[in-house]
């Protein structure tokens, strides 16, 4: 079982992390799917996972290698705790694009969240390594907590 405290800095690093999402500006590369994406991501925002679930699961039948639509499907997927369903679509975006750091820090999350610590700590030191701040910020939590 995950200690509460855990679930709480989990919880508080999404929110700030869908509040970076709202003030990035958006752009996808996919032209066939972007409308989609775009609709997705929007509702994700609203905290409207299942809906946005839809919009991504039609651009990915648009363009299968829409990364943005795993990405964004699975982190919608970990907020409904579907985590083994998220496990799958991040797997997706790191296959498609390896240096997403994104796509490493909801992964390492989400091993987190299934107390897969050892596959988390590689996911958030890979994604640390990439830039990703609050990869390094949970993995030095995760760290002090294991010793």
């Amino acid at each position: 079982m995950i200690p509460l405290y855990h679930y709480i800095i989990l919880t508080v690093i999404a929110t700030f992390f869908g509040m970076y999402l709202g003030m990035r500006k958006w752009s996808t590369k996919s032209k066939k799917a972007g409308t989609y994406i775009k609709n997705g991501y929007e509702l994700y925002l609203e905290n409207r996972y299942q809906e946005a679930l839809v919009n991504f699961n039609i651009a990915l039948s648009k363009d299968p290698e829409a990364d943005e639509a795993f990405l964004y499907g699975g982190i919608s997927r970990f907020h409904l705790k579907e985590y083994d369903k998220a496990l799958f679509d991040f797997n997706k975006v790191v296959e498609l694009n390896k240096t997403e750091d994104q796509a490493y820090y909801w992964r390492g999350l989400t091993y987190y969240q299934l107390q897969r610590i050892p596959e988390s700590i590689l996911d958030l030191q890979k994604a640390s390594k990439l830039g990703n701040n609050e990869a390094r910020d949970f993995l030095l939590k995760i760290e002090s907590s294991i010793s």
